[in-house]
Parts: structure tokens; sequence; C-alpha cells
């Protein structure tokens, strides 16, 4: 066991966050708008909902929501060709939509502050609009954070 835990998983979340900055080099923002829902709903029923302007840090609430994000994608000229991810973290569960059709599952983090799964490659060239919809609720039930940690595109 280690001496100093919380130290050591400082030092850790340090170290992955500055190797993530290396991976991800070149990043663009997103227009993110989100709509609250009134339970449980479809996509099709998501694409009838009142959507407003949503930003980074926003708490999702309450507990065992649902909320579903249009995101707006403008993919720079100069990464035609290159590898496209999207990186997304409600600390919550999510699923991607694009075109209607289910494509990736996100999980945020874990009870430890890792990323289970937090990121998507999107097919090149990337889709100009894309739905995410995201369950206030953690991989095995409730995460009381529930808030947009990081919202853009990584080339």
């Amino acid at each position: 066991m280690l001496k100093h835990f919380d130290i050591t998983k400082r030092r850790v979340k340090q170290f992955t966050a500055k190797l993530r900055a290396r991976l991800y080099t070149d990043k663009a923002p997103v227009k993110l708008a989100v709509y609250s829902a009134p339970d449980r709903i479809s996509y099709v029923d998501a694409m009838k909902g009142d959507y407003r302007p949503a930003q980074v840090g926003e708490k999702l609430n309450p507990p065992w929501s649902t909320h579903w994000f249009r995101v707006d994608i403008a993919i720079p000229d100069a990464w035609h060709g290159r590898e496209i991810h999207l990186l997304w973290d409600t600390v919550s569960e999510g699923q991607i939509y694009i075109d209607g059709q289910p494509v990736q599952a996100l999980t945020g983090l874990d009870w430890s502050g890792r990323p289970l799964r937090g990121e998507v490659r999107l097919p090149n060239p990337a889709p100009a609009q894309l739905y995410i919809e995201v369950a206030v609720n953690h991989l095995f039930g409730f995460n009381e954070m529930g808030n947009i940690q990081e919202t853009s595109f990584i080339g």
C-alpha cells in the first residue's frame, strides 16, 4: 500500500493530463446545445426537443435525468485526412448518435478519477452535427458530479 495515496493519486492525474495534452495537440471548439428531456426518450423524440445553448462546466440535474446535446462541428481544413477524435466527459453515461444511429457509448470517470471511455474516433470527413444522449448517473449508479468536464474536437 502507498504511504501517501492522495499525493500519488494527484501526481498520476497530473501526469496523465500532461500526456493527454501531448497526444491531442490540436483542438477545435464545438458549438453545444442541450435539451433536458422529461424522461428517457427515443432519438426521434429528442429531435423534437427545445434545445438551448450550453456551456462547458454547466451542471446537469437532477440525478437520473436525461439530457440530449446537439454538437455542431467545424473541422479545420488543415485536418483533412487526419484522424479526428471527440473528447467528451460529463462524468456520467452517454451515447453518441450520428445520422440517427447509435455509434459509441461513453462512460465518464470511475471512482478513482480515471476516465473509462470519454473519447471516440469520428469518421473522416467528420459529420457536421451529432447528438449525444447523457444520463446523469455513473456506470454503476448515481454520481453527484454530473457536469460537463470537457467538450472539444481533437485532431
